[in-house]
């Protein structure tokens, strides 16, 4: 048996300073839907906590939360037309049954005594 020479893994990068995690959140676009939320337009504080930040902060929270569940379903919805597909066909097929067999019991000549 031969065993493949380990690589040593590259070295991983020093994590960002406070100060570059601060330029950052301060360098969020606009269209940035969840951390646009930390920036300040008027003092760039990122660190203030208002009512109004806090509201603002648990309206999308829930906004994405509701994404998340109706994306949950739509992956769902599949698998559920295609039960209800096959359950149609098999009651199609035993309605035509019935029909065949209303038919033939209506064909039928009756005995008169």
């Amino acid at each position: 048996m031969s065993k493949k020479a380990q690589v040593p893994l590259p070295k991983r990068p020093a994590p960002p300073t406070v100060d570059q995690i601060h330029d950052d959140l301060k360098n969020i676009p606009e269209s940035d839907p969840l951390f646009s939320i930390f920036k300040n337009s008027e003092t760039d504080d990122i660190t203030e906590d208002t009512a109004e930040k806090k509201n603002e902060i648990n309206k999308i929270y829930k906004d994405a939360f509701h994404f998340i569940e109706l994306h949950h379903n739509l992956k769902e919805v599949p698998e559920n037309l295609e039960l209800l597909r096959n359950s149609m066909e098999s009651a199609g097929k035993e309605l035509k049954e019935s029909l065949q067999l209303m038919k033939g019991q209506a064909n039928l000549p009756s005995k008169k005594s």
